[in-house]
């Protein structure tokens, strides 16, 4: 657990659930205490140094679901392992916009000529 601490289980399972409990002193409590907020200091630092080591990477990552709005498993899995995919993504996703708004222009087309071929009779 931890060299101030020991290997020490602080919590009593009862009737198969735990339930807290304090065998120690007040002082072990305050130990307790200054090492769960150091821990979670030293997450907090962990995760600012990823962020910062990875932004470019995150932003590339927006860009995808901000235009895409949703992710496949497979797809977000490949983000993960090489974010550099995510131009792969926009180019794929770029590509089938483009021949959606193609195919919606033909049929407005065709639907235009038939009714001015209906106003016609």
């Amino acid at each position: 657990m931890d060299d101030d601490l020991g290997p020490v289980m602080y919590m009593n399972k009862e009737n198969g659930e735990y339930a807290i409990y304090r065998p120690y002193s007040e002082k072990t409590a305050e130990l307790i205490d200054l090492k769960v907020k150091t821990y979670l200091e030293q997450a907090y630092q962990r995760a600012l140094v990823i962020l910062r080591e990875r932004k470019d990477d995150i932003t590339l990552m927006s860009e995808v679901l901000f235009k895409k709005e949703y992710l496949t498993k497979d797809e977000f899995e490949k983000l993960m392992l090489d974010p550099t995919y995510a131009t792969t993504l926009l180019d794929e996703f770029e590509v089938h916009q483009i021949k959606q708004n193609t195919e919606k222009k033909k049929k407005e087309k065709k639907a235009k000529r038939k009714l001015k071929a209906l106003g016609n009779k």
